[in-house]
């Protein structure tokens, strides 16, 4: 945020949490109008899954980048509502330790195999809006289009997991790596994380598909400082920013014209289901009340060991 100041002399307040949580701030200062009440309210919100951003797009209000050019299509709202930052393809992660590679999970469909059965981390993804990105992209790799099919692969998933879930996202790749679990599942930036600290994790794109969803950026429907919120999502979305976000922090930027970090294949060497960001959006809440229920039957019916 310094570079941002003394670039344009504009002070930034930063607030961090979780996608689900700020969500509701924002909504509730919405609710509310102009007697939001002391403290500064929401210009930008900056990061979150797209399926979020999509699913309460009523909160945003259009606005076309300054860097639009260089953000592919189905990384952004055709209204603009959201613009993609960087983007995240989902991966199964191992330890080298505990499988060997003719025991390595290759396709998401491995990962309902009995020998994975209880060994996999996965978080909830009521809380985690990668793991619901992950959900659906189990689903459409497996060949579910339909409800039906869809609570059919979530129904054997959820058993696979043994009705297990682990609190939040950043848990799961280290309790692969420590020996917790067999394979977790999240995105590949996190795995990179790891792997730059000498870890035993390794990380697979599974080939019958996987989806690479971008989280973004949105300006306020209510902003109190529109134009000045305006020039922040131009600077977050430029390429200094991208470097940046690629060289320090390994994430791969939503830019055409930057490099993926150093260590991650492109995406053209990537097989991408084709992932339906709208439909996300608009089947989550009852794709999670439904999930929610599959974990609690099968934690009800998980084997004592």
């Amino acid at each position: 945020m310094g570079e941002y100041r003394d670039r344009t002399g504009l002070r930034v307040a930063y607030v961090h949490g979780g996608t689900t949580e700020l969500l509701a701030r924002l909504r509730a200062e919405a609710g509310r109008g102009e007697s939001a009440g002391p403290g500064p309210r929401c210009d930008v919100f900056w990061g979150g899954g797209a399926e979020s951003l999509a699913a309460n797009a009523d909160l945003f209000q259009p606005r076309l980048s300054s860097q639009d050019s260089f953000i592919r299509p189905e990384w952004k709202a055709e209204d603009r509502t959201w613009t993609g930052f960087t983007v995240l393809p989902m991966v199964i992660a191992y330890n080298v330790r505990l499988l060997p590679p003719q025991a390595v999970p290759r396709r998401w469909a491995d990962l309902l195999e009995p020998r994975f059965r209880g060994a996999i981390a996965f978080a909830d993804p009521s809380v985690s809006a990668s793991s619901y990105t992950i959900l659906r992209t189990l689903e459409e790799a497996l060949g579910a289009k339909d409800p039906a099919s869809r609570a059919g692969v979530e129904r054997r998933f959820s058993a696979a997991l043994e009705g297990r879930l682990v609190g939040v996202s950043a848990a799961v790749f280290p309790s692969v790596a420590s020996g917790e679990n067999l394979v977790g599942l999240y995105h590949d930036e996190a795995a990179l994380e790891l792997l730059s600290t000498g870890s035993d994790l390794r990380v697979v794109y599974p080939e019958d598909g996987t989806s690479a969803v971008p989280d973004g950026v949105a300006l306020a429907k209510a902003a109190a400082h529109p134009q000045a919120a305006g020039a922040f999502i131009d600077f977050v979305l430029g390429p200094e920013v991208a470097r940046v976000m690629t060289f320090r922090f390994h994430r791969r930027s939503a830019r055409s014209d930057i490099s993926p970090p150093a260590g991650q294949p492109p995406l053209s060497a990537i097989r991408l289901v084709a992932y339906d960001v709208q439909a996300a959006a608009r089947d989550k809440a009852l794709t999670l009340e439904r999930f929610a229920a599959l974990v609690e039957e099968a934690s009800g019916i998980r084997p004592s060991r």
